[in-house]
């Protein structure tokens, strides 16, 4: 199975796991059939921007949201590509991940007309 198929089946995630899973994605995008991807990452907060940061360190071009736009200047500064809006990431990603606080925002960046 794919990273992104993978990560599509298992788009909502408890919080509490949220380790296992950052594991688990770690894993698959760095053995994906991808040698540098091009991941999305809605949710740049204390669990998402670190991770960002990784993937970004190791070579990935990593697009970024965040409803906190002040994280722009931040993200720059370790080779993310910050967007305004989610549909902007949504076109420049191969790879989509949210980590966002709960189920319904997921839900919402996945369904709603201004998500993906």
């Amino acid at each position: 199975m794919i990273a992104w198929q993978y990560i599509l089946n298992h788009c909502y995630i408890n919080v509490d796991n949220c380790h296992l899973y950052k594991d688990i994605l770690m894993k698959l995008v760095t053995r994906s059939f991808y040698s540098f991807a091009k991941i999305g990452f809605i949710g740049m907060g204390n669990m998402g921007f670190p991770m960002a940061v990784n993937l970004a360190n190791k070579g990935h071009e990593v697009y970024g949201f965040d409803i906190d736009t002040s994280k722009a200047a931040e993200a720059k500064k370790h080779n993310i590509t910050f967007r305004n809006e989610i549909k902007q990431v949504a076109k420049d990603a191969q790879i989509f991940v949210t980590m966002l606080p709960n189920s319904e925002h997921s839900q919402n960046v996945c369904q709603s007309d201004g998500g993906t």
